[in-house]
């Protein structure tokens, strides 16, 4: 039975252009929602720019333009991957947008005032992450994330009380109803919650915001803190604010799955002040949250602030989008940190995508335009092969590792292959016809397997594979349909050129 699932992307901070890092967490999004819509289920797939943060105001003074040309330009420059990397989002929300602004209004007026105190605080604030950190949380006194320190804030705002809900978190994440995957992310979180338990900021002056920022409507010197103002965004998207909410009602209040899609760095405020903010306001929780770790150059987090990040346009100028998305997939580890080589990147390419995969549909679709005459898909020789690893397949998808699925879809790359180069289907084009066309369906069949199993990698390639048979498939059950046709080939172009 299908399944409706809501799927986000976090939102990115745009004080500086994109990187590959954001590209990866964009692409394997993307690649869950392309699986989950082959197997059949119904999906919506959100992300956006998180545009009210002190960091965007720092870095539009350091560039002297006005804060609302920068967050104009910088959010255009995330727009655009999703057309440069095939990425398959349903909406896209700027925190500026007005149905933002009335969301996360609403959100705050919702929220138990049993759970808000104002007092003055002071404390250590790194603008890189958008929060305080204590003494003990510091690495030889500077910020985990962004290595540098932070500094010290006195101001007076609005503190959520977290511990009333440490309680309910924790439950939650131990009987599974709150999912946190790795298992690694959710034993972290459950040690933080296990912990002592501080009031988080939920508001900062609208004077150090320097205007910039959501008015909370009882206090019109104080905006919402960026890490409320933000996370309400997976809401809001969904017209939570607004009179015609039919979205949110779908898709979040009566939707199977509410997965979310973050880097580690950004984890304690997805898994623990969203959830208890939510559970507040008297909303559902998210379902499912998949945390990935970093890109990283000689074992460094790529970061915009380290200055080590790969430029994504740079990369495309160079490479297939394809294979670039085959790359983030294949080498990166789907939950943890993940080197960036493009050494490794070309060798994939050639001797995998090229030589493995593209020979593979070269030379079974010209042997089948050699014949001459349509061929009928009745034979299915690798149909055990095929059952055994579209089920690891979808296993392997459904726990979010990308990294294995990719393995199963070149396992049976690599059994066509085999049956291909054992079966010797070229010298019995004129000799034994009846076979020729035997080993041509069957190997047919298993490539119109293996492109619908790499569409969610690579769906540009999978689409031309479709086209060069003649076959349109939406969803891995559509392959049975397509069974007993008569297929003419024609003789496909190149799916991948060495380098």
């Amino acid at each position: 039975m299908s399944k409706k699932i809501f799927v986000t992307c976090a939102l990115p901070y745009i004080n500086a252009d994109p990187h590959l890092g954001h590209v990866f967490e964009f692409v394997q999004g993307d690649c869950f929602v392309r699986f989950n819509k082959i197997i059949g289920n119904e999906v919506y797939f959100t992300a956006g720019t998180d545009e009210n943060s002190l960091k965007n105001i720092i870095a539009s003074h350091e560039h002297n333009i006005g804060i609302k040309e920068w967050i104009d330009q910088k959010t255009a420059s995330f727009l655009k991957l999703k057309d440069d990397f095939n990425i398959s989002f349903d909406d896209f929300i700027r925190t500026t947008e007005e149905r933002h602004r009335l969301g996360a209004q609403k959100l705050w007026s919702n929220i138990n005032k049993n759970d808000i105190v104002k007092k003055n605080y002071e404390g250590l604030y790194c603008i890189g992450c958008e929060t305080f950190y204590t003494e003990s949380e510091l690495v030889n006194g500077l910020c985990p994330e962004h290595k540098k320190a932070p500094e010290k804030i006195t101001e007076e705002n609005y503190f959520f009380v977290l511990k009333n809900y440490k309680e309910f978190l924790i439950e939650k994440i131990e009987n599974q109803e709150w999912i946190i995957k790795p298992e690694t992310r959710k034993n972290e979180m459950l040690s933080f919650l296990k912990g002592d338990i501080l009031d988080i900021s939920v508001t900062r002056s609208k004077k150090r915001s320097e205007g910039l920022g959501i008015e909370i409507p009882e206090d019109k010197d104080q905006v919402l803190w960026v890490w409320i103002d933000a996370l309400s965004n997976y809401i809001n998207v969904l017209n939570y604010g607004k009179d015609d909410n039919s979205l949110f009602e779908k898709w979040w209040n009566n939707s199977d799955e509410r997965w979310h899609f973050l880097g580690k760095g950004i984890l304690r405020f997805h898994a623990v002040f969203w959830p208890a903010f939510l559970k507040s306001a008297g909303l559902k929780l998210p379902t499912h949250l998949f945390c990935h770790g970093y890109i990283t150059v000689n074992g460094e987090k790529m970061s915009k602030s380290l200055g080590n990040f790969t430029d994504p346009k740079e990369l495309l100028k160079k490479y297939p989008l394809d294979s670039i998305r085959y790359y983030l997939m294949k080498d990166i580890p789907s939950g943890d940190d993940g080197d960036f080589s493009e050494v490794n990147l070309i060798s994939r390419h050639n001797n995998e995508l090229c030589a493995s995969y593209g020979n593979l549909i070269s030379r079974t679709l010209a042997l089948g335009e050699k014949y001459g005459k349509a061929i009928n898909l009745k034979s299915n020789d690798l149909k055990a092969d095929i059952d055994t690893i579209v089920k690891n397949y979808i296993d392997n998808f459904s726990k979010v590792k990308i990294n294995d699925v990719v393995s199963n879809a070149f396992e049976l790359v690599a059994r066509i292959n085999k049956y291909i180069s054992d079966e010797k289907p070229w010298s019995l084009i004129e000799s034994d016809p009846e076979n020729f066309e035997r080993i041509i369906s069957s190997s047919t069949v298993a490539i119109l397997y293996a492109a619908t199993l790499l569409w969610p990698i690579m769906p540009s390639s999978s689409q031309k594979i479709f086209e060069s048979i003649g076959i349109k498939i939406n969803k891995i059950d559509d392959i049975k349909n397509v069974l007993n046709q008569n297929i003419t080939f024609k003789k496909p172009e190149n799916l991948f050129n060495r380098i």
